[in-house]
């Protein structure tokens, strides 16, 4: 099970994102802290070579895998499979429809954050921000680690959401990046700078 999975709970999700916070600026502060919280139980550690980060990865032992679960390695940009934050999201919904304030949430962070608006709803900004911040503690052959979103796709998958920094570094078409996410979670990029 995914470390995602394990530590966000429905309780804390509750709290967070309960319909009566009206600060969303605050809920937007909450979710980025558990994400800085999580990315610190992560054992990160530095790869000579990419060759080697790659073997870890499709092994399941890379910071990402163990993180978020299965995805695939296409050159430097990685497929996930399954969001592992679904199982979540799915509980929240009631008659098919997720909480009102959940997208107020989302479109917030959208508003604050320009160009990393490549997110759902809100359990997408706590899992960007963890991968960000295990970007920032590793190198892969020396080099600094950065990591762009670049696209997500709802389970119905009939809603790309795209980030438009990881959409520009990428230098993909939209049409390349629909067929790279689609029967995927979304698709996000791991660059040595």
């Amino acid at each position: 099970m995914p470390l995602l999975e394990k530590r966000i709970t429905k309780d804390w999700a509750g709290k967070v994102l309960h319909p009566d916070r009206k600060m969303i600026s605050a809920i937007l502060f909450d979710l980025m802290e558990m994400g800085k919280e999580i990315a610190k139980e992560i054992k990160i550690r530095d790869y000579e070579n990419l060759e080697i980060f790659l073997d870890e990865h499709k092994n399941g032992r890379s910071p990402f895998h163990l993180l978020e679960g299965e995805s695939h390695l296409d050159g430097n940009l990685a497929q996930l499979k399954k969001c592992p934050m679904l199982s979540l999201l799915n509980s929240f919904r009631a008659e098919g429809k997720l909480p009102e304030h959940f997208d107020e949430v989302t479109e917030k962070y959208k508003y604050y954050y320009k160009k990393k608006e490549g997110v759902l709803h809100p359990f997408c900004i706590v899992h960007q921000t963890i991968r960000a911040q295990i970007g920032d503690h590793f190198r892969i052959d020396g080099k600094k680690v950065q990591i762009y979103q670049i696209a997500c796709i709802n389970s119905a998958g009939d809603r790309i959401v795209y980030s438009t920094e990881g959409v520009s570094r990428s230098r993909m078409s939209r049409e390349e990046i629909d067929k790279k996410v689609s029967g995927n979670a979304c698709l996000y990029m791991i660059k040595c700078v």
